[in-house]
């Protein structure tokens, strides 16, 4: 691209436009995704946090959710083309497991999410996920497995999402605004060098 006939601001505004523009053509490409979530209450104990690390492996262990796959029909385009291995995977990644401020001295409470471009999908999901958590946990209670909790409970069941988490698109506009000025402005002092050293040479 020829800089000669332009001005500093032309090409920088240009850049700009340009970066704004393949951003915004990013950003709304990006399917929207909704977050449900539920909120379990668990015995607050010594052994809490190796209990919900074993629930967790258990509950999102790849045949479990290969059968929640295939139960809930979930990702029907990816399924085509991509490995279950990898469809797998990528659920494990939109379930999300993380400690909330301490109840009380008696009880600790836990976060569970799940992302899913189809908000009343990503529902039925979270409730099957929170009720593999109970299950899972009376499976440990019956083997008296050490890793078991003394009690866990639902309080806040899976909502249903009204406004997606995902993508950021003001942020990824933003993004291509300022990579393109940036650009912008290398692009400007190259040709402005450029310019001088052939004028010199002249």
């Amino acid at each position: 691209m020829q800089f000669r006939s332009w001005s500093f601001k032309s090409i920088v505004t240009a850049f700009a436009i340009f970066g704004t523009l393949a951003a915004a053509v990013i950003a709304f490409r990006i399917p929207d995704h909704y977050a449900s979530q539920s909120i379990l209450v668990v015995a607050s104990t010594d052994n809490v946090n190796q209990g919900m690390t074993a629930l967790t492996g258990e509950v999102l262990h790849r045949t479990a959710l290969e059968d929640l796959i295939k139960q809930r029909n979930l990702y029907p385009k990816e399924r085509t083309n991509t490995p279950m291995e990898k469809v797998v995977q990528h659920m494990q990644r939109a379930v999300t497991v993380g400690a909330l401020a301490r109840e009380s001295n008696k009880s600790e409470a836990f976060a569970i999410g799940f992302q899913y471009p189809d908000p009343r999908i990503a529902q039925v999901v979270m409730r099957d996920l929170t009720t593999r958590f109970i299950e899972q946990n009376h499976m440990l209670v019956k083997a008296n497995d050490p890793r078991k909790l003394d009690f866990i409970e639902i309080r806040d069941v899976p909502s249903l999402p009204q406004v997606p988490v995902s993508p950021r698109r003001s942020l990824i506009i933003s993004a291509g605004l300022a990579i393109g000025l940036t650009v912008g402005l290398i692009a400007s002092f190259a040709s402005g060098w450029r310019i001088q050293i052939v004028r010199r040479s002249a």
